[in-house]
């Protein structure tokens, strides 16, 4: 009865109409939920027509959605979708705003993870981190310093830090949903992710040791255009000297800085080996 009732109205409405036609069954709850919600980002309220038979209802939304509902699955309709009984308009707004919410913590949570496990797995990161344990293995006398202040995250902070930057993107595209999402698509293509209030730098790190009375500063960035930039102050000339003739790093003065965009994880148990070698010398 069912399959005969909602044939014929399908033939009966679409033939007629040019709207969309569906029928109401235990399992297309979510279908008939989602078109529901289409309708609320169009407008608010609509005026309804309920045309019953023998057989179930045809719920019609003007000219643009009619509902097809067999008579036991009424009641179901009504507590579980959308209260239709006995009303010729209904208003959306509750369920517009319902979707606008859920869309907008989709698009936090999309951010969030984002920021949390995609740009920290991400090439660049993983292998600046990887660089940043080699160093602190390399050398023990390390602690962490400031952070150039247009850092948005600090690697040796990520977690709160990716936390907090998510909460200002947030605030700085307010209910622009569409600014997250290109900001969070840019992210997981690798691209070049614009404008982060202020932070010219998407992930850095800065440490200083010291190493047999040798003081040693790596800091090491990635920008907002996914580009690292990194770069070591050894303050021991002769250490920068001996590493003149390495084809993997370039020096001026007291600095070194990679050939490439990213340092040899060896280049620094190079330079702890140069520093040893100068001070016996000395």
């Amino acid at each position: 009865m069912i399959n005969r009732f909602t044939e014929a109205i399908q033939r009966g409405v679409d033939e007629a109409t040019s709207s969309t036609s569906i029928a109401y069954l235990p399992g297309a709850f979510d279908t008939t939920q989602s078109l529901i919600r289409d309708l609320s980002r169009i407008k608010a309220k609509w005026d309804i027509e309920i045309l019953e038979d023998a057989d179930g209802y045809n719920i019609v939304f003007e000219d643009a959605l009619n509902i097809v509902v067999p008579k036991q699955y009424f009641e179901d309709f009504n507590t579980k979708v959308l209260k239709v009984a006995g009303v010729k308009q209904v208003d959306l707004s509750g369920i517009l705003n319902e979707t606008i919410k859920e869309v907008s913590n989709n698009a936090s949570g999309r951010l969030l993870t984002a920021l949390t496990t995609t740009l920290k797995k991400s090439d660049k990161v993983a292998k600046t981190t990887t660089l940043m344990n080699q160093w602190l293995r390399t050398f023990r006398n390390t602690k962490f310093a400031p952070a150039d202040p247009k850092v948005a995250i600090r690697l040796n902070n990520y977690d709160a830090d990716a936390r907090t930057l998510a909460k200002r993107l947030e605030k700085l595209h307010g209910g622009d949903i569409g600014g997250i999402d290109m900001f969070v698509d840019a992210l997981e293509d690798g691209r070049a992710i614009g404008y982060t209030e202020g932070y010219d730098y998407l992930v850095g790190v800065k440490m200083q040791s010291v190493y047999e009375g040798v003081n040693l500063i790596l800091e090491m960035n990635i920008n907002t255009s996914m580009m690292p930039s990194q770069s070591v102050y050894v303050d021991l000339e002769e250490v920068t000297e001996e590493l003149e003739s390495y084809r993997t790093v370039k020096t001026l003065y007291r600095r070194v800085f990679p050939v490439g965009q990213m340092f040899e994880p060896s280049v620094f148990g190079n330079i702890r080996d140069i520093i040893d070698e100068a001070l016996k010398r000395e």
